[in-house]
């Protein structure tokens, strides 16, 4: 996995992306009465899209536009790291570089990082089942 420079030069997309994802992650609705206008139609269309899609690699076309919209008036050089196809596209792969990392840090927990670790959780989950089976044997008529 390789680190990317991700860099959101306009802080109402960066405001907007934390705020929004934070809001879905709680379970909460997003005023859209606190939104600036020049941003209102990307948050519907996230909306519309749902935010749990961002997380999906799932972006509305208006982040993209909109970074490139501010880049140009603020005489900001469009680089890799910053024009808007990239900028999203940078995101997602640095979400999805996290989510295996925590998927691959998970599994290590729960399956063990190697052979003799793997094994004694193995023989833990058949001490488990067996004994279940045996709590079953009471429940159970011949």
């Amino acid at each position: 996995m390789s680190r990317r420079l991700v860099v959101v030069d306009d802080q109402a997309l960066l405001y907007l992306l934390l705020w929004g994802s934070n809001h879905w992650l709680q379970g909460t609705p997003i005023p859209t009465h606190r939104v600036p206008e020049r941003i209102a139609d990307l948050l519907l269309s996230q909306t519309t899209i749902g935010w749990d899609n961002l997380f999906l690699g799932r972006w509305s076309k208006h982040w993209t536009t909109l970074q490139l919209q501010y880049l140009q008036p603020n005489h900001i050089e469009v680089k890799n790291k910053n024009h808007g196809l990239s900028l999203s596209s940078n995101i997602i792969r640095l979400m999805w570089d996290h989510y295996y990392k925590e998927w691959t840090t998970r599994n290590k927990a729960r399956h063990g990082k190697d052979a003799d670790d793997k094994a004694q959780r193995r023989l833990e989950k058949a001490h488990r089942s067996i004994r279940d089976l045996y709590d079953l044997k009471p429940k159970c008529s011949l």
